[in-house]
């Protein structure tokens, strides 16, 4: 576990190496009670819309944080787009791939309807909600 301790992050061990700690390391009530606190690099945020940005070590709420939560920039926001609709057409193009077999002349299915559905599938990026909510079209 590290702590932030007179401006500085380190390992417990090394702040504190002559007290004894359980597994879990020291609780909470050591830390307040000698000035120190849990550091961690991580806050809730939306991760569709904002990031977390690296920052010197702050104290929050009795925690010690290293990174800041700000908004995506268009360029982020527009290379997640690009990425998500990517991943949508892959696994669209893999499910093509898959039943290519049923338009063979000699494949014994009802090609009309494997027709439909493989069509669904080429206009699945024309959807709305594209590439974050899809309707994929069942088999027949």
């Amino acid at each position: 576990m590290l702590i932030f301790k007179n401006g500085t992050i380190a390992d417990y061990r090394e702040v504190f190496p002559n007290t004894s700690f359980t597994a879990f390391g020291p609780n909470d009530e050591f830390l307040r009670e000698n000035d120190a606190y849990r550091v961690t690099s991580w806050l809730p945020h939306d991760r569709a819309t904002e990031k977390l940005v690296a920052s010197i070590p702050y104290i929050q709420n009795g925690i010690a944080y290293t990174v800041m939560v700000e908004p995506k920039t268009p360029e982020e926001l527009d290379a997640d787009y690009k990425a998500k609709a990517a991943a949508v057409r892959a696994q669209r193009n893999r499910l093509l791939s898959e039943y290519d077999w049923t338009q063979l002349a000699d494949a014994q299915v009802d090609k009309q309807a494997w027709a439909i559905y493989r069509q669904a599938l080429r206009d699945v990026p024309s959807q709305d909600g594209f590439p974050d909510t899809i309707v994929w079209p069942e088999k027949p």
